[in-house]
């Protein structure tokens, strides 16, 4: 075996048991949309609703804490639409985290984010290529 390889080699067996970050801890989100040009045509009401949607997008903030327990809660600002605070379970499997909440009528809701190799940013691609949410510590 060249003196090299042989170096490499305890790298590369330990490679597939390397563990992803752990995503427990205070995260903060934001949402990552484009905000396409209005239509020229708006009434000046038209615009200030569209000026106060934008704002909301820009300045909202989701707040998300993910406990050791496997538990979550998160609160929002400047978020009306999405509603109240939510809580739930996550789980991780490699680089993907999985939050799950029950919905009142009893079903679950699942949604998996990419958790940042180094462990910063935890993001959700949108439905539809409508944007992502990101979080970071």
């Amino acid at each position: 075996m060249k003196p090299r390889a042989a170096l490499l080699l305890p790298l590369l067996l330990a490679a597939p048991f390397a563990q992803a970050a752990s995503p427990v801890g205070a995260w903060t989100g934001r949402f990552d949309v484009p905000i396409p040009p209005l239509p020229a045509n708006l009434t000046a009401q038209q615009k200030a609703m569209a000026a106060k949607a934008i704002a909301q997008i820009k300045n909202g903030r989701i707040y998300l804490t993910l406990k050791a327990d496997h538990t979550y809660s998160t609160r929002q600002t400047n978020l009306p639409s999405l509603g109240p605070a939510s809580k739930g379970t996550w789980s991780q499997k490699g680089a993907v985290v999985t939050m799950s909440e029950k919905t009142p009528s009893g079903q679950v809701k699942n949604q998996a984010f990419t958790l940042s190799a180094n462990g910063k940013t935890l993001a959700f691609a949108m439905p539809g290529g409508h944007g992502r949410m990101v979080f970071s510590r």
